[in-house]
């Protein structure tokens, strides 16, 4: 089975330079992950730049999901719903 793990970590480096812990390669599903789309949906709407950046992330995340990790689909699917307005951070968080 494929990885990603050196791709994933590249899009570590892009998205989150100062984050110092190693990725976990798990299927990042969530119970809450609705609910928390939900609550970014809710938020006030981010700046450009944010935006523009979340919805790169998302794309190159769609590739992984596509092409070798069909297990992250349906996080990644939910991570698609927020494409027109991310939240930074979410309440609780």
């Amino acid at each position: 089975m494929l990885h990603q793990s050196a791709y994933i970590t590249k899009l570590e480096k892009i998205y989150q330079p100062s984050h110092t812990g190693s990725v976990q390669f798990r299927t990042p599903a969530a119970s809450e992950l609705p609910s928390l789309i939900d609550l970014a949906l809710d938020s006030e709407g981010a700046d450009p730049e944010f935006v523009r950046s979340y919805q790169s992330l998302v794309g190159a995340l769609l590739y992984v999901a596509t092409c070798t990790r069909p297990d992250v689909a349906y996080s990644v699917s939910m991570l698609c719903r927020a494409m027109i307005k991310p939240a930074r951070a979410l309440p609780g968080s």
